[in-house]
């Protein structure tokens, strides 16, 4: 019998519930969703970075650059931002992922990837979301209603977008705990230096000395 660790727990359950969300929507809204791209589930297998660059985006700002490590973990190269832009996301602060902070993007298992890949084009808001639930300056139901915010603000369907902000409303509270837990025990995710060699995976290089900030 395989062993998962509690991560890949937290994926797999997130995964399931998604492509659950995904039968739901589908059923409810027999047109197409819209978006600037004029994207489809299939087309999300593509590269989504060109569409990404081509779309107006409000909220969000800062070219998306990244390292990855040689497992699918990836360190911000650039800082990226997210503000409020409308009167009814006011209330939400500012949030600025720095250069240096480390993500698995889209918590999505491999499994379910020809429907929702974790480099899609939610993925800038899947960082964003990751950092506030690292961080946890702020309450987690505020984290979730800015990545909601994010992915609207990046074009993501309705459909995609639903399907995700649900997904981490109701399986998120293990990963926020998780996160508490993990920086308790003194584990970092902001870089201050990157490796040069592309066979370094994640678990290596963070039990390198010195390489936080």
């Amino acid at each position: 019998m395989p062993w998962y660790s509690r991560r890949d727990f937290i994926r797999m359950s997130m995964g399931i519930f998604a492509l659950s969300q995904l039968a739901v929507v589908r059923a409810e809204n027999s047109e197409s969703p819209s978006a600037n791209c004029q994207e489809t589930l299939a087309s999300e297998r593509d590269p989504w970075m060109l569409c990404w660059m081509q779309t107006a985006t409000k909220g969000v700002s800062g070219p998306l650059r990244l390292m990855r490590f040689l497992d699918p973990m990836y360190a911000l190269l650039d800082p990226i931002t997210w503000r409020p832009s409308t009167e009814s996301e006011n209330p939400y602060p500012t949030v600025i992922a720095p250069r240096g902070f480390v993500t698995d993007l889209a918590s999505i298992p491999p499994i379910f990837y020809s429907l929702l890949r974790p480099d899609g084009r939610y993925a800038y808001a899947a960082i964003i979301h990751d950092y506030l639930y690292w961080e946890q300056n702020t309450k987690r139901e505020d984290a979730d209603e800015i990545f909601r915010f994010a992915m609207v603000d990046l074009g993501v369907s309705p459909l995609q977008t639903a399907t995700l902000y649900n997904a981490v409303r109701r399986f998120g509270e293990s990963a926020w705990k998780s996160n508490a837990n993990q920086k308790a025990n003194g584990e970092k995710r902001i870089l201050a230096s990157f490796p040069n060699d592309p066979t370094v995976t994640w678990d290596v290089w963070k039990r390198t000395p010195d390489v936080f900030k």
